[in-house]
Formats: structure tokens, C-alpha cells, sequence
């Protein structure tokens, strides 16, 4: 496998992993924020998705379902922005590397028989021990 290949399945996880939904208060907050993703609850309970939002007057506009929408913040209950989450980037990267570490520990650490290239084995106690002639 190529080293290309290798880091982009390995960066996969972090697209996914490494987000978390906030709640907004407030239409501020959007701007401030500026999240690719909104959640968007309206008075009703409908939920959907607004992509690519963006703050006019009082009026949410963005991509819902491929089509552009207006959404008036009155009608609005709750909103939630996905945005991205360092200490879960951190913890992801970590335990990746981690893993790694183990894994070329133990492919690249010389293993017991090599020490001992001259052995053999005898019965003690009804066990089977290998004792090292080296």
C-alpha cells in the first residue's frame, strides 16, 4: 500500500471523528461562527439542513436539499452548527499514532529465538522448556 493511499484512509476518520454540533443563540452567532452546516429546527419541529449559510437582515440563506432557501429567524426554535473539535482531532491523531508506534515496535523488535540460535529442549516437570546453549 502507498504512503498516499495509507495517509488518506488514515485522514478519513478525521472527517467524521473530529466535528461536533454546537447550539447557536443567536444570528451572531452564525456570522461569527461560520459554519459550513446548520441545523436548523423551526417552530414546527421540521429539522434540515441549511449548507453554505449566510446572515441577512434577520433572514438565514443557504442550500437546503440542492435548493436555495430563505429562512426567517422568527420561525426559528433552535439552531446548531457542526464545526470542527481540536481535543477530538488531538485524541484521533493520538491514538493513531499510538497504534503505529505499536505496530512498528512490534514488526521491527528482535524476538527471543534470535538470541538464542543454539538451543534445545528437555522435559522438566512434565513441561516442555527450552533452555539456551548460548
Amino acid at each position: 500500500m502507498s504512503t498516499r493511499r495509507l495517509l488518506s484512509f488514515l485522514a478519513l476518520p478525521c472527517l467524521v471523528a473530529c466535528r461536533t454540533t454546537i447550539p447557536l443563540g443567536s444570528l451572531g452567532d452564525v456570522t461569527a461562527r461560520r459554519p459550513h452546516v446548520l441545523l436548523v429546527t423551526e417552530e414546527d419541529s421540521s429539522v434540515f439542513r441549511v449548507l453554505d449559510p449566510t446572515v441577512v437582515g434577520d433572514t438565514i440563506i443557504g442550500m437546503v436539499k440542492g435548493e436555495p432557501r430563505r429562512i426567517p429567524f422568527g420561525r426559528v426554535s433552535r439552531l446548531h452548527a457542526n464545526v470542527a473539535d481540536p481535543l477530538r482531532t488531538v485524541a484521533l491523531l493520538s491514538a493513531i499514532a499510538g497504534a503505529a508506534a505499536v505496530v512498528a515496535i512490534e514488526t521491527h523488535s528482535p524476538r527471543t529465538q534470535d538470541q538464542c540460535p543454539a538451543a534445545e529442549y528437555d522435559s522438566i516437570g512434565g513441561s516442555l522448556v527450552r533452555i539456551c546453549l548460548g
